[in-house]
């Protein structure tokens, strides 16, 4: 297998032992998850914490959210395109929550890159919803673009705050919260 796609395929098997061991993570883990030898992992990388680097990086990068987007069926009225934001935004946020914090704790300079790649999809996931919800412009008392965002911010924030003892509302919650206070009513 080339360096590449063995590194590749470390980082993917990275990913659920850092959500579920945190920096405690082994390379034994990582080797048996990985289906590879231990000295298999450090001749794709430096060291253990280069795993778990690009791993991060890896959580955050453009490619990811894309792939997550495109998961995501929109089924072209107001209402079902809020309710599908609304869990694709949360998938999003989910995914990355635990890579984020551990980035934060980081020696290297992962704790950078993480910051950076968190708002470089930030305004992705803004752009694609604000393109999603222009087709809706004439139902929202707001732009499509302040509708995203209030769906980023509604939606993410109780992602980014659960660690806070924030308790998630249910999506559909979200999405009758976002559409009541945004919707045009008729008259």
């Amino acid at each position: 297998m080339p360096r590449e796609e063995r590194r590749a395929a470390i980082v993917e098997a990275t990913m659920p032992l850092l959500e579920e061991h945190g920096l405690q993570l082994t390379t034994k883990q990582v080797a048996d998850a990985a289906g590879v030898a231990e000295g298999t992992i450090f001749r794709a990388f430096e060291s253990l914490q280069d795993v778990v680097d690009a791993t991060i990086r890896e959580s955050l990068s453009s490619g990811r959210l894309t792939r997550l987007l495109d998961q995501q069926e929109f089924p072209g009225d107001l209402e079902g395109d809020t309710a599908a934001a609304v869990e694709a935004i949360g998938r999003h946020y989910e995914a990355i929550k635990t890579m984020v914090h551990l980035a934060h704790t980081s020696p290297t300079e992962a704790r950078n890159c993480a910051r950076e790649g968190f708002f470089e999809r930030y305004r992705e996931l803004l752009a694609f919803l604000e393109a999603r919800f222009t087709t809706h412009a004439d139902e929202l008392t707001i732009g499509p673009r302040e509708f995203a965002q209030l769906l980023l911010v509604v939606t993410g924030g109780q992602h980014t705050h659960a660690r806070l003892g924030v308790t998630s509302l249910p999506n559909d919650a979200l999405v009758d919260l976002a559409l009541h206070g945004a919707r045009k009513e008729p008259r």
